[in-house]
Protein backbone atom coordinates (compact mmCIF):
# COMPACT_ATOMS: atom_id res chain seq x y z
CA UNK A 1 0.00 0.00 0.00
CA UNK A 2 1.33 3.40 -0.91
CA UNK A 3 1.05 6.11 1.69
CA UNK A 4 2.79 9.09 3.26
CA UNK A 5 5.48 9.45 0.59
CA UNK A 6 4.61 12.42 -1.59
CA UNK A 7 5.73 15.90 -0.59
CA UNK A 8 3.21 18.76 -0.68
CA UNK A 9 4.39 22.12 -2.04
CA UNK A 10 4.10 25.08 0.28
CA UNK A 11 1.17 27.28 -0.70
CA UNK A 12 -0.35 30.43 0.67
CA UNK A 13 -4.14 30.47 0.61
CA UNK A 14 -6.47 33.31 1.42
CA UNK A 15 -9.53 32.57 3.53
CA UNK A 16 -11.73 32.75 0.45
CA UNK A 17 -9.60 30.21 -1.42
CA UNK A 18 -9.23 27.68 1.37
CA UNK A 19 -12.86 27.07 2.37
CA UNK A 20 -15.37 24.73 0.75
CA UNK A 21 -17.22 25.80 -2.40
CA UNK A 22 -20.00 23.32 -1.62
CA UNK A 23 -21.31 22.18 1.76
CA UNK A 24 -24.47 20.10 2.01
CA UNK A 25 -26.06 18.68 5.13
CA UNK A 26 -28.50 16.24 3.46
CA UNK A 27 -30.44 15.71 6.69
CA UNK A 28 -31.38 19.41 6.61
CA UNK A 29 -33.83 19.21 3.71
CA UNK A 30 -36.56 21.83 3.32
CA UNK A 31 -39.25 21.82 0.62
CA UNK A 32 -37.35 19.24 -1.38
CA UNK A 33 -34.06 21.17 -1.34
CA UNK A 34 -30.81 20.89 0.62
CA UNK A 35 -29.27 24.36 0.81
CA UNK A 36 -25.60 24.94 0.10
CA UNK A 37 -24.25 26.32 3.38
CA UNK A 38 -21.33 28.10 1.70
CA UNK A 39 -23.65 30.69 0.20
CA UNK A 40 -22.46 29.86 -3.33
CA UNK A 41 -25.92 28.74 -4.36
CA UNK A 42 -25.09 25.11 -5.15
CA UNK A 43 -28.36 23.90 -3.68
CA UNK A 44 -29.27 20.25 -4.21
CA UNK A 45 -32.72 19.21 -5.40
CA UNK A 46 -33.93 16.07 -3.63
CA UNK A 47 -35.67 13.22 -5.46
CA UNK A 48 -37.01 10.46 -3.24
CA UNK A 49 -34.91 9.69 -0.12
CA UNK A 50 -36.12 9.68 3.46
CA UNK A 51 -34.99 11.98 6.26
CA UNK A 52 -34.04 9.97 9.34
CA UNK A 53 -32.94 10.89 12.84
CA UNK A 54 -29.53 9.44 13.71
CA UNK A 55 -27.62 10.11 16.93
CA UNK A 56 -28.00 13.81 17.68
CA UNK A 57 -28.57 14.79 14.04
CA UNK A 58 -30.29 13.81 10.82
CA UNK A 59 -29.31 12.13 7.57
CA UNK A 60 -30.88 11.17 4.26
CA UNK A 61 -31.53 7.51 3.58
CA UNK A 62 -31.22 6.31 -0.04
CA UNK A 63 -33.11 3.15 -1.01
CA UNK A 64 -30.80 2.09 -3.87
CA UNK A 65 -33.67 2.21 -6.39
CA UNK A 66 -34.50 5.77 -7.39
CA UNK A 67 -33.29 8.18 -4.68
CA UNK A 68 -30.80 10.91 -5.55
CA UNK A 69 -29.82 14.60 -5.30
CA UNK A 70 -28.93 16.96 -8.15
CA UNK A 71 -26.76 20.09 -8.03
CA UNK A 72 -27.01 22.18 -11.25
CA UNK A 73 -23.86 22.64 -13.33
CA UNK A 74 -21.58 25.57 -12.56
CA UNK A 75 -17.95 26.54 -13.29
CA UNK A 76 -17.32 26.13 -9.55
CA UNK A 77 -18.03 22.39 -9.73
CA UNK A 78 -15.91 21.82 -12.86
CA UNK A 79 -12.82 21.12 -10.82
CA UNK A 80 -9.23 20.47 -11.87
CA UNK A 81 -7.86 20.38 -8.34
CA UNK A 82 -10.37 19.42 -5.69
CA UNK A 83 -11.37 17.52 -2.57
CA UNK A 84 -14.63 15.80 -1.75
CA UNK A 85 -15.28 14.66 1.81
CA UNK A 86 -18.39 13.08 3.32
CA UNK A 87 -19.87 11.16 6.23
CA UNK A 88 -21.65 8.06 4.97
CA UNK A 89 -23.14 4.80 6.18
CA UNK A 90 -23.31 2.66 3.00
CA UNK A 91 -25.30 -0.56 2.92
CA UNK A 92 -23.96 -3.73 1.34
CA UNK A 93 -23.76 -3.62 -2.44
CA UNK A 94 -22.27 -1.44 -5.16
CA UNK A 95 -22.93 2.25 -4.66
CA UNK A 96 -22.10 5.29 -6.78
CA UNK A 97 -22.16 8.17 -4.31
CA UNK A 98 -21.00 11.17 -6.40
CA UNK A 99 -20.70 11.60 -10.16
CA UNK A 100 -20.50 14.26 -12.86
CA UNK A 101 -21.43 12.75 -16.18
CA UNK A 102 -19.36 13.31 -19.31
CA UNK A 103 -20.97 10.87 -21.76
CA UNK A 104 -22.85 7.58 -21.82
CA UNK A 105 -20.00 5.58 -20.29
CA UNK A 106 -17.66 8.08 -18.65
CA UNK A 107 -17.79 10.49 -15.72
CA UNK A 108 -15.61 13.59 -15.34
CA UNK A 109 -15.25 12.49 -11.73
CA UNK A 110 -16.75 9.65 -9.73
CA UNK A 111 -16.83 8.31 -6.16
CA UNK A 112 -18.04 4.81 -5.38
CA UNK A 113 -18.29 2.95 -2.06
CA UNK A 114 -19.00 -0.79 -2.25
CA UNK A 115 -19.83 -3.65 0.05
CA UNK A 116 -20.64 -1.78 3.23
CA UNK A 117 -17.60 0.45 3.00
CA UNK A 118 -15.06 -2.30 2.22
CA UNK A 119 -14.19 -0.89 -1.21
CA UNK A 120 -13.59 2.79 -1.97
CA UNK A 121 -13.13 3.69 -5.65
CA UNK A 122 -12.67 7.08 -7.30
CA UNK A 123 -11.72 8.32 -10.78
CA UNK A 124 -11.16 11.43 -12.87
CA UNK A 125 -11.41 11.50 -16.65
CA UNK A 126 -8.28 12.07 -18.74
CA UNK A 127 -7.85 14.74 -21.40
CA UNK A 128 -8.36 12.12 -24.15
CA UNK A 129 -11.99 11.92 -22.94
CA UNK A 130 -11.84 8.15 -22.59
CA UNK A 131 -9.16 7.20 -20.04
CA UNK A 132 -10.30 6.87 -16.46
CA UNK A 133 -7.53 7.75 -14.01
CA UNK A 134 -8.71 5.65 -11.09
CA UNK A 135 -7.68 4.78 -7.56
CA UNK A 136 -9.06 2.00 -5.39
CA UNK A 137 -8.83 0.87 -1.79
CA UNK A 138 -10.07 -2.42 -0.34
CA UNK A 139 -10.44 -2.88 3.40
CA UNK A 140 -11.83 -5.44 5.87
CA UNK A 141 -15.39 -4.93 7.17
CA UNK A 142 -15.87 -1.79 9.23
CA UNK A 143 -15.96 -1.85 13.02
CA UNK A 144 -18.73 0.78 13.08
CA UNK A 145 -21.38 1.92 10.64
CA UNK A 146 -20.60 5.58 9.99
CA UNK A 147 -17.29 6.43 8.35
CA UNK A 148 -15.65 9.56 6.97
CA UNK A 149 -14.43 9.31 3.36
CA UNK A 150 -12.31 11.83 1.44
CA UNK A 151 -11.00 11.93 -2.14
CA UNK A 152 -8.49 14.55 -3.27
CA UNK A 153 -6.88 15.45 -6.61
CA UNK A 154 -4.10 18.03 -6.88
CA UNK A 155 -3.77 17.60 -10.67
CA UNK A 156 -0.93 15.11 -10.29
CA UNK A 157 -1.93 12.76 -7.47
CA UNK A 158 -5.17 11.10 -6.40
CA UNK A 159 -5.55 10.27 -2.71
CA UNK A 160 -8.09 8.33 -0.63
CA UNK A 161 -8.69 8.80 3.08
CA UNK A 162 -10.86 6.87 5.51
CA UNK A 163 -11.54 8.16 9.01
CA UNK A 164 -8.83 10.79 8.79
CA UNK A 165 -6.07 8.47 7.59
CA UNK A 166 -4.48 8.75 4.13
CA UNK A 167 -4.68 5.15 2.99
CA UNK A 168 -3.35 5.24 -0.57
CA UNK A 169 -2.32 7.59 -3.38
CA UNK A 170 -1.74 7.16 -7.08
CA UNK A 171 -0.54 9.40 -9.94
CA UNK A 172 -2.97 10.89 -12.43
CA UNK A 173 -1.93 9.02 -15.58
CA UNK A 174 1.80 9.60 -16.05
CA UNK A 175 2.00 12.79 -13.97
CA UNK A 176 0.75 15.20 -16.66
CA UNK A 177 1.05 18.95 -16.66
CA UNK A 178 -2.40 19.96 -15.41
CA UNK A 179 -2.23 23.14 -17.46
CA UNK A 180 -2.10 21.12 -20.68
CA UNK A 181 -4.19 18.11 -19.71
CA UNK A 182 -7.27 19.22 -17.80
CA UNK A 183 -10.22 17.07 -16.77
CA UNK A 184 -12.85 17.49 -19.53
CA UNK A 185 -16.40 18.58 -18.69
CA UNK A 186 -19.78 19.10 -20.31
CA UNK A 187 -22.87 20.93 -19.09
CA UNK A 188 -24.10 18.20 -16.74
CA UNK A 189 -25.20 18.37 -13.09
CA UNK A 190 -23.39 17.00 -10.08
CA UNK A 191 -25.37 13.94 -9.02
CA UNK A 192 -25.35 12.50 -5.52
CA UNK A 193 -26.68 9.01 -5.07
CA UNK A 194 -26.44 7.79 -8.65
CA UNK A 195 -24.34 7.61 -11.84
CA UNK A 196 -25.07 6.52 -15.40
CA UNK A 197 -23.22 3.81 -17.27
CA UNK A 198 -25.04 2.78 -20.46
CA UNK A 199 -27.59 1.38 -20.52
CA UNK A 200 -28.57 1.88 -16.87
CA UNK A 201 -28.31 4.00 -13.75
CA UNK A 202 -26.35 2.83 -10.71
CA UNK A 203 -27.75 3.85 -7.34
CA UNK A 204 -26.47 4.48 -3.83
CA UNK A 205 -28.05 2.56 -0.95
CA UNK A 206 -27.38 3.74 2.56
CA UNK A 207 -27.27 6.98 4.51
CA UNK A 208 -25.48 10.26 3.91
CA UNK A 209 -24.99 12.97 6.52
CA UNK A 210 -22.65 15.53 4.98
CA UNK A 211 -20.89 16.27 1.71
CA UNK A 212 -18.40 19.09 1.18
CA UNK A 213 -16.16 19.99 -1.75
CA UNK A 214 -13.12 22.24 -2.13
CA UNK A 215 -11.42 23.62 -5.24
CA UNK A 216 -8.06 22.43 -3.98
CA UNK A 217 -6.51 19.27 -2.56
CA UNK A 218 -6.79 19.19 1.22
CA UNK A 219 -3.60 18.27 3.05
CA UNK A 220 -3.60 15.12 5.22
CA UNK A 221 -3.67 17.10 8.45
CA UNK A 222 -6.71 19.04 7.20
CA UNK A 223 -8.58 15.83 6.39
CA UNK A 224 -7.71 14.45 9.83
CA UNK A 225 -8.93 17.64 11.52
CA UNK A 226 -12.25 17.48 9.64
CA UNK A 227 -12.67 13.86 10.68
CA UNK A 228 -11.86 14.59 14.32
CA UNK A 229 -14.57 17.26 14.42
CA UNK A 230 -16.98 14.42 13.76
CA UNK A 231 -20.66 14.84 12.99
CA UNK A 232 -23.89 14.88 14.96
CA UNK A 233 -25.01 11.54 13.48
CA UNK A 234 -22.11 9.71 15.08
CA UNK A 235 -20.70 9.86 18.56
CA UNK A 236 -17.22 9.33 17.16
CA UNK A 237 -14.89 12.27 17.73
CA UNK A 238 -11.56 10.60 17.21
CA UNK A 239 -10.77 6.97 16.61
CA UNK A 240 -7.31 5.53 17.23
CA UNK A 241 -5.39 4.21 14.26
CA UNK A 242 -5.63 0.45 14.92
CA UNK A 243 -3.46 -0.68 12.03
CA UNK A 244 -0.57 -2.90 13.01
CA UNK A 245 2.74 -1.14 13.58
CA UNK A 246 6.23 -2.53 14.21
CA UNK A 247 7.11 -3.05 17.85
CA UNK A 248 9.66 -0.60 19.31
CA UNK A 249 13.19 -1.85 19.62
CA UNK A 250 14.20 -2.93 23.10
CA UNK A 251 16.74 -0.71 24.77
CA UNK A 252 19.74 -2.49 26.33
CA UNK A 253 19.81 -2.48 30.07
CA UNK A 254 22.50 -0.30 31.65
CA UNK A 255 25.46 -2.24 33.08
Amino acid sequence: MLAYLAVYPATVLSAGDSGPVLHLEPGDVRDGVVRDRTGNGHDARVFGTRRVAVGKGHALEFDGVDDYLVVPDSPQIRWQKFSIELWADPADGSHHVVSKRFNEIRQSYLLQIDQGGRRFYAAVLGSDKSTENWIELRRPPRSSRWSHYAFTCDGRWLRLYINGVQEIFKPVGTLPDIGRQPIPYINSPLEIGRSFYAPKWNWYRGRLARLSAYRRALHPEEVEAIYRRGHAVTSVRSRPDTRSRPLPKKRPRPP
